[in-house]
């Protein structure tokens, strides 16, 4: 099985499609740079951080068995903020009915860790073929929620 290896999103935004709390730099999430798009959720949702246009170059004869995303995060403060949605995006479309990849695990506090979402064999519930993930409009969103 191969794999295309790992790459940035070269666009990412604040989606308001979901949540009250917009981010702040969100181009920031570009790289690992140690800037970071930013959310003061204060108990509240955040509107999903929405990467886009990975630059993939899949093989139009390729079958895509499986996707894995990761996510390096933190956060600050004395609330525990955890995922509340991880859904991908297919030609634009956040796919929210497929599989939500919410982890209820904390996020880490003030040091960057990464999360892994999905796997060589995972689908997130939806069919995706070489031409739906070379598009600038496949991606994945995330939104978090303090408790």
């Amino acid at each position: 099985m191969a794999s295309t290896g790992a790459t940035a999103p070269r666009a990412v935004s604040s989606d308001s499609t979901v949540g009250a709390v917009a981010w702040a730099t969100p181009a920031a999430a570009i790289s690992s740079n140690d800037a970071w798009a930013t959310a003061a959720i204060n108990n509240q949702i955040t509107e999903y951080l929405r990467c886009t246009d990975f630059g993939l170059a899949v093989p139009s004869n390729a079958v895509i068995t499986g996707i894995t995303v990761t996510v390096e995060r933190n956060k600050t403060g004395t609330g525990t903020v955890i995922d509340s949605r991880v859904h991908l995006l297919r030609n634009g479309i956040i796919m929210s009915a497929a599989d939500n990849k919410a982890s209820s695990t904390a996020w880490p506090t003030t040091t960057d860790s990464t999360a892994t979402y999905g796997g060589g064999t995972d689908m997130w519930g939806i069919p995706l073929t070489a031409a739906d993930v070379n598009k600038f409009s496949f991606g994945v969103v995330i939104s978090a929620v303090e408790n």
